[in-house]
């Protein structure tokens, strides 16, 4: 039979919390049929075995797709688990798609049927999210997001423009409103951004005010190492301007594209500032003369076809 909703996980060396994600799942208070597709990378601990246990004792819900890194896609000269999110999403066949990460869990055995129940009830509803509760590496709460006040229906999508507010652990959607085997897909610097803009310029998108998932938050994430060296900070530039482009690409309205232009410059300016006042004088100087010369190559790439 066709379950209702497949449930997407992608795990690469979760061993300490892959049971958690799974867990949560399982433990959902649900009248609607699902499936468990756990996308396992090459990983150097138990990842995998621990998913294989659980696969044992619910075979009839639970597929796993083992990895390997000859599927690895490579963004920006570095593996990336790009294959296996798309993967997953091809596999699915389900009506709707919700989204987990290995290391990342749900909190609210009624999700599920929550999320379900509206778009069941709403057809011209394509995607609906919740709040996420952020906690570290430990488990300890840090805060809730996103803030209630971005999600007023007239500026959802100016909001998403400028920065990517919905976790990726609160979204269903509806499955087959988008291709996933695309090379489009393959090579967008942000995969969850991308699908989130996509979806909202196809249909409605529904924000429940209560959070139902945790995020968690690792120290010496990709993000925070790319900011502390000058070769980072434009790497990050580059992945904007090609996101930037992208965007276009897919006749996204021009005037959301400047929007996130401005605001991400601006972003990134109080980032590096804030960054730099940790760091002597001389280093400081060295940092805005680089992000000056940044500031200029970067408005003649962003909008020179504007």
């Amino acid at each position: 039979m066709t379950p209702i909703i497949s449930i997407c996980i992608t795990a690469y060396n979760h061993e300490k919390f892959i049971a958690q994600a799974i867990n949560s799942i399982i433990s959902q208070q649900t009248t609607y049929s699902y499936e468990i597709i756990i996308g396992v990378d090459p990983s150097n601990d138990n990842t995998l075995e621990i998913c294989t246990k659980y696969q044992l004792k619910h075979p009839d819900i639970i597929k796993i797709l083992i990895n390997s890194n000859k599927d690895k896609i490579y963004l920006y000269g570095k593996a990336s688990g790009r294959f296996n999110f798309l993967n997953n999403l091809t596999q699915a066949k389900g009506k709707y798609i919700a989204l987990l990460d290995g290391d990342d869990f749900w909190i609210d055995n009624n999700k599920i049927q929550t999320q379900l129940d509206f778009l069941e009830k709403n057809e011209h509803y394509v995607v609906c999210w919740h709040q996420a509760n952020k906690i570290n590496s430990e488990g300890k709460y840090i805060s809730t997001f996103p803030d209630k006040t971005r999600m007023q229906s007239e500026k959802i999508m100016s909001n998403l423009y400028v920065s990517n507010f919905i976790p990726t652990g609160s979204t269903v959607f509806r499955n087959g409103l988008l291709d996933f085997s695309t090379s489009w897909f393959k090579y967008t610097p942000y995969i969850d951004w991308s699908m989130h803009i996509m979806l909202l310029n196809l249909g409605k998108g529904h924000f429940f005010d209560i959070p139902m998932s945790a995020y968690r938050i690792h120290e010496g994430g990709i993000h925070s190492q790319l900011i502390n060296t000058d070769r980072g900070i434009q790497l990050l530039f580059k992945q904007y301007c090609d996101f930037f482009n992208i965007l276009k690409d897919k006749h996204i309205p021009n005037w959301g594209i400047k929007q996130h232009k401005l605001k991400y410059f601006q972003n990134l300016c109080n980032l590096i500032h804030k960054k730099s006042t940790t760091i002597k004088n001389t280093i400081r100087i060295k940092f805005f003369l680089r992000l000056l010369f940044s500031y200029n190559f970067l408005c003649k790439k962003l909008f020179q076809n504007d």
